[in-house]
Order: C-alpha cells, then structure tokens, then sequence
C-alpha cells in the first residue's frame, strides 16, 4: 500500500506521516516513510538546471511514485510526504498503484506562512527569487484524494494520523 501525504510547504506532511508511520509499526505493519526533501537531498542533488524548476519537480515526482511503486509491489507499505502537486502524478499513482491511498493537508497559504518552518516563504518575500507554490508558482489541486482535511487548529496532527488509519482499515478490511 502507499500512503501519498500531500499538501504545500509547511502543511503538516511529514508530522502527520511520522505519526500515522508510529501507529502502522505498533500494529505491527511493515512501513516505511519517504520524505520528498529527504529524498531529493539523498537521491535527486544530480538533476541538471534549478531542482525547484516546474519540470524538475515533475521529474523528481515521477521518481518518487515508481520508487513507491516498486517498494507497494514487494509488499512494503509506503508513506510519503511530498509535496508534488501534479495532477499526472496522482493519475499515474492511481494508475499503477493498486492501493494508492491519497491524503491532502489543504491549508490555507496565510497560515503556511506564519508557520514558515524552512523559512521558504519569508526568503520568497525578502528576495523576490525562487519558485515557490501557492506564491508565484501554480499547483494542481488533487481532484480526487481519499482524505482531504482543511486546516483546523483544533486538530493536531495525531488526530489526522489517526482519522487516516481508521479509514484504511475501513477502506482495505482491516490492516
């Protein structure tokens, strides 16, 4: 199965799959998380041009779901935080991955950049240089995610993990 944690920068993606990756493991489900900025320091920094360039970002996302894919076909559950808004990825996902399992953290770019943990947008704003989705680049919004959850302050990201996993069991009869 994968598990394909989407959102903006700042979103919760990572937290809410560091969360749900706990949960799956303590059930005793073989797991393992990708993350796309992980990933694309570990295995990407080669990508000629501006890594952040739409192209390369589709580039890099396409790896990201045949990665996922080959690890699903080995019985591995996979959970990825990424970003990669691309509306060929998600068709491509639901394409070749049987159990594809979309989750979209759709927060508003108000509180993302109050929240601002990597400093992206502020640097965006200070030097007017870069790509940054929700600023100056444009994004496709999942059109058919399995979870959508809105921001709301009075649901932490334990609770999305856990609203995510109640419906996967739902979903696949149990885990």
């Amino acid at each position: 199965m994968v598990i394909w944690i989407t959102g903006l920068s700042g979103a919760g993606k990572t937290t809410v799959a560091k969360h749900l990756v706990s949960i799956l493991k303590n059930e005793g489900i073989h797991v393992v998380h990708l993350d796309g900025d992980v990933l694309r320091d570990i295995f990407f920094s080669d990508i000629t041009g501006d890594p952040h360039s739409s192209g390369n970002r589709l580039r890099i996302a396409y790896k990201y779901s045949a990665l996922c894919a080959m690890l699903s076909r080995q019985d591995i559950t996979v959970v990825i935080s990424t970003i990669s808004l691309f509306k060929e990825i998600h068709q491509w996902n639901r394409d070749n991955i049987s159990t594809y399992f979309e989750v979209f953290l759709d927060v508003p770019i108000e509180i993302l950049q109050e929240r601002d943990v990597k400093g992206i947008y502020a640097r965006h704003e200070k030097e007017k240089v870069g790509s940054v989705y929700g600023i100056n680049l444009e994004f496709d919004r999942p059109l058919n995610s399995d979870m959508i959850f809105f921001h709301n302050s009075n649901i932490s990201s334990e609770d999305i993990a856990n609203q995510v996993f109640k419906k996967l069991c739902i979903k696949y009869g149990g885990i």
